[in-house]
């Protein structure tokens, strides 16, 4: 950034006007905000107006956009932990209940009907937990 901050100085010590270096390092960055910010900038200039209203105005709304996107992370991570639990949850259930009482499990495990049972729930275990991760991978 202070890389960034010394190109952007040198440009406008060289007279190039402030909208181009502006926008010049808004290409360089990537960062929405800052393109957004660069036009929003270029067309106050143009335009003249309350230039310092405009700017003013754009910076509450890309702080504003800034701040939903942070509690939508918040919110995201709360839920993707939820849902981790909720993974593990069964796996813990049924250790416990074998290392507890194991012959309340021998109906499950020893017969054709019990370990064709319990094997599709541990497809469905499966499926559920990928379908949880692929729902969980939002990009913000």
């Amino acid at each position: 950034m202070c890389r960034e901050l010394h190109l952007m100085n040198a440009a406008v010590r060289m007279n190039e006007p402030l909208e181009k270096v502006l926008s010049e390092f808004a290409q360089r960055s990537g960062c929405e905000e800052i393109e957004s910010f660069a036009e929003v900038f270029s067309f106050a200039k143009r335009g003249g107006g309350d230039f310092a209203g405009m700017i003013r105005t754009t910076v509450q709304k890309l702080a504003g956009r800034i701040e939903v996107e942070r509690e939508i992370a918040t919110i995201l991570a709360g839920k993707k932990l939820e849902g981790r639990v909720m993974n593990v949850m069964p796996v813990l259930i049924l250790a416990y209940l074998t290392a507890a009482s194991g012959g309340f499990l021998d109906s499950l495990y020893k017969n054709t009907a019990g370990v064709l049972v319990m094997t599709t729930a541990l497809a469905v275990y499966v499926a559920a937990m990928a379908l949880s991760e692929h729902i969980m991978n939002i990009r913000i």
